[in-house]
């Protein structure tokens, strides 16, 4: 039980420090690597529309950070199939 309350404790305080970076910094990569923490950590709650919400602010204000490496929106694409449709399979 005591590993459960740090592993949320942690989870909570990380996702703390994403915001901080992601409403503070001027570098939008970085802005956009917080965002898309963000989106992975909303999606392993089950927190989908939340999770869009992040994805969708990258892709406003950076939309070539996708561009830059496609491998990172397969791989996310991939990875919300997998937990939203985990019994059915992608």
């Amino acid at each position: 039980m005591l590993t459960t309350l740090y592993k949320n404790r942690q989870a909570k305080r990380g996702a703390s420090d994403y915001e901080k970076v992601l409403y503070s910094t001027n570098d939008i990569d970085l802005a956009s690597r917080a965002a898309l923490s963000l989106a992975d950590a909303n999606i392993d709650k089950e927190k989908f529309d939340e999770a869009k919400k992040f994805v969708l602010k990258i892709a406003n204000a950076n939309e070539k950070f996708f561009m830059n490496d496609p491998t990172k929106i397969d791989e996310f694409s991939l990875y919300i199939c997998q937990q939203r449709y985990a019994r059915r399979g992608c």
